[in-house]
């Protein structure tokens, strides 16, 4: 599984597509015409005749209506894409169905509700937690399938100790332990690969949360120490663990718009636009392509662009499952032609 569904999603089910407005106004028209040929249909007539005419009140109520209809289902749709976790965006829903799996959202940075200002924690991103959850049918067994590996690297302390005993002949008694796991959290993306063919060696590539993504000795040696614990590790898998390799870049360019949009404004959005895309790509296997930056920039002007001239990076940027790219600094002008 190399992309995930929340990660490319499929075309939205032609069932929760919102009615374009032309076709809701011909058919709030029609019903409120077999509405009145119930209840008062000599009216018919008059008021299919009013609908007609753009200036008529009633006509314009009943545009209204139209927009206000259409609106719902938008809304509408916009909650039940919710339910799948494919299109799942708000942070609750996430939750819920993650907790078909016993996921729970991971606590990166613990707040202080006792500063002043109180000090919010910061949470697991949705699409982080996610991954995880798409990755815990892996984990229904130890490791050993490259994803399982992933999973239990992303989740330290999901497999529970597990002790079997039988007092008497006719009695088991299944013991399992949960522990807190002090790296819960900082582990952003993990891959694992065959060591070679017929050798039972495993290698595995860490990539963390905090800076450029280098993960600390502490947190290295952590997770491989889970994984290869009892509940864990594969018997007949020898398995390392090493420090992803961030490949550091920097985002230089200068998008060019005509006179007359507010470049202030521009400016925020091609930044904001640029760090998202840095941090989405902080992955391993992650990928700089210089047409999407370009693609990117361009519509963060909101259609205001005339074209982007991208001096850093020169090239695109490919990580393989060893590496991933770290977006060092942004440097983005906006000017007019």
């Amino acid at each position: 599984m190399k992309r995930f569904p929340h990660l490319a999603q499929l075309p939205e089910p032609t069932l929760l597509s919102t009615p374009d407005f032309s076709s809701l106004y011909t058919s709030v028209k029609a019903e409120l015409l077999s509405a009145l040929e119930t209840i008062a249909p000599d009216d018919v007539d008059a008021v299919s005749e009013t609908l007609d005419n753009n200036a008529e009140i009633l006509t314009k109520f009943t545009q209204a209506f139209g927009i206000i209809l259409q609106n719902h289902y938008r809304r509408w749709n916009e909650s039940a894409k919710q339910m799948f976790a494919m299109y799942a965006s708000e942070d609750d829903m996430v939750d819920m169905i993650v907790s078909d799996m016993g996921l729970e959202r991971l606590t990166l940075e613990e707040g202080d509700p006792t500063a002043f200002p109180p000090v919010e924690a910061v949470m697991e991103s949705n699409e982080q937690l996610l991954t995880r959850y798409y990755l815990s049918m892996f984990a229904l067994s130890s490791t050993g399938t490259r994803n399982g590996y992933r999973f239990h690297a992303l989740t330290p302390g999901a497999a529970p100790e597990i002790d079997i005993e039988s007092p008497d002949d006719n009695t088991v008694v299944v013991t399992y332990t949960f522990s807190d796991s002090d790296f819960a959290g900082q582990a952003k993306d993990a891959r694992f690969v065959n060591g070679g063919a017929g050798t039972g060696i495993v290698n595995g590539y860490l990539l963390a949360h905090e800076g450029d993504g280098t993960p600390s000795d502490e947190l290295l040696s952590g997770t491989l120490a889970y994984l290869k614990s009892d509940s864990v590790a594969q018997e007949t898998d020898t398995l390392n663990l090493y420090k992803a390799t961030i490949t550091k870049w920097t985002l230089d360019a200068t998008v060019y718009i005509p006179n007359g949009p507010d470049i202030d404004v521009i400016q925020n959005a091609a930044d904001l636009a640029a760090a998202k895309y840095g941090s989405e790509q902080h992955r391993l296997e992650g990928e700089i392509d210089r047409s999407m930056i370009d693609h990117i920039l361009l519509k963060a002007t909101n259609g205001s662009g005339i074209r982007v001239v991208i001096n850093s990076p020169a090239e695109s940027i490919q990580c393989d499952h060893t590496g991933a790219p770290y977006l060092d600094s942004i440097n983005i002008k906006v000017e007019t032609e």
